[in-house]
């Protein structure tokens, strides 16, 4: 239905761009064509209508017989736009992060950085047209200013994937950080998720900072082996970071561990502006265990129940945002 452009659920801006201008062109003996001068984007996979508002908009808009089939991630229950949709990683000091952290090794599938369609009906999210070619990605890191904590967001299909992240092997299975490529071939088709290899385990100093990119996708467009391929958004990976530090004002000399006996502080870093100041910002520490490890937006994360023997139950800790 052309008038269903109006919802929200349906809005112009999580679906396409915002149309395309016609212009009346006589074609002599008093025909006019109707033409488009501008470019439709379509922001999401999926089958697609072509409304025609003849001066009236679009609460009287014509249907044009036809169905636009768009290759791609879609999604058509969330409040959220689909390109918006924020996704909640971490970084961790001189070590790599992920499922099996317990081991520390290099992972490139059992991750906590993992971008999901399928935590609802396949009638609802998933991909359009599906190929086996289909891969996923990440832009550069978002530019920060540190006066005004302002992020500058990087286009997908216009920069190379950020180097923090490494590789996956080509074909999934043990690898190495640095052999690969950053284009990633999603999950089975059951799961819909793209996993985000493992961090570097070469941060430190001033490179172990809280940062941000954004999840690309590309829809078996080309080849899937250029950064250009990777047209449609599909999300915004935040990378958050905690520093183990001596109590005390700020956090000058950071460490990898305490031991027993010993005061520390806990600081937690924020990409950007995504940590803000207000009440009921809290933490608390529970086991170093691969189920505790889990995506946080997944039932089973462990920060949602787990505790740690060693601490009481009813110990979790206020934060101060600054």
């Amino acid at each position: 239905d052309c008038t269903s452009v109006l919802d929200d659920r349906y809005a112009l801006g999580s679906w396409s761009s915002t149309g395309a201008t016609g212009t009346y062109v006589s074609t002599g003996g008093g025909a006019f064509d109707l033409e488009f001068a501008d470019d439709l984007e379509f922001l999401m996979g999926g089958q697609y209508q072509l409304c025609i508002a003849l001066d009236t908009g679009f609460d009287s808009a014509h249907r044009v017989p036809i169905t636009i089939k768009v290759k791609g991630v879609y999604d058509k229950i969330s409040p959220v736009k689909l390109a918006d949709r924020v996704y909640n990683c971490y970084l961790k000091k001189k070590a790599y992060y992920g499922h099996n952290t317990a081991a520390g090794t290099y992972s490139s599938t059992e991750t906590s950085c993992r971008v999901t369609f399928g935590y609802s009906g396949v009638e609802n999210v998933g991909f359009e047209l599906p190929h086996d070619d289909d891969k996923g990605s990440w832009t550069a890191e978002y530019a920060l200013d540190p006066s005004s904590r302002q992020v500058t967001p990087q286009a997908c299909g216009e920069t190379e994937p950020a180097d923090f992240i490494c590789k996956a092997p080509d074909i999934p299975g043990p690898g190495a950080c640095n052999v690969g490529t950053r284009m990633i071939t999603p999950a089975d088709a059951d799961e819909r998720t793209v996993r985000i290899p493992a961090v570097t385990n070469r941060l430190e100093g001033p490179d172990f900072k809280a940062r941000t990119v954004a999840a690309c996708y590309c829809p078996g467009y080309g080849s899937c082996d250029e950064t250009r391929d990777f047209v449609q958004q599909i999300g915004v990976l935040n990378f958050y970071i905690s520093k183990i530090c001596e109590p005390g004002v700020g956090c000058p000399e950071d460490y990898t561990g305490v031991t027993a006996q010993y005061r520390f502080k806990v600081v937690v870093q924020c990409p950007g502006a995504v940590c803000r100041s207000q009440q009921g910002t809290r933490m608390k520490f529970i086991h170093k265990v691969p189920e505790n490890d889990l995506p946080s937006w997944m039932w089973e994360s462990g920060c949602r129940t787990s505790t740690h023997l060693h601490v009481s139950p009813s110990d979790s800790y206020d934060i101060s945002v600054r």
